[in-house]
């Protein structure tokens, strides 16, 4: 599995969690959130979102980098329609 990871930064990390949890869980039905966390199981994905005090932690998983980087594009294309005028910063991180 690949990884990739980013802390993006933010005042609004729980609501924008929530907010891209509920739009996805209508697609994915093995979605698992609350408040602070969730975890969006994809076909030979995953994904992770933890949110702290002024944080947004992602962590991507995939079968490859090819997947990871399309996963990383599509969770930020996402979260930035949620954000609307924040303008969030993303600096992913292979592990």
């Amino acid at each position: 599995m690949t990884t990739s990871h980013a802390r993006v930064r933010t005042e609004h990390a729980s609501d924008y969690l929530i907010r891209l949890s509920k739009d996805w869980a209508r697609d994915i039905p093995a979605l698992a959130f609350d408040d602070r966390h969730a975890v969006i199981a994809l076909p030979g994905a995953r994904c992770e979102l933890v949110a702290g005090d002024k944080f947004l932690d992602i962590t991507l998983e995939a079968g490859s980098a090819t997947q990871v980087v399309l996963l990383e594009h599509l969770l930020s294309g996402h979260l930035d329609s949620v954000a609307r005028d924040e303008g969030l910063k993303y600096q992913w991180s292979f592990q």
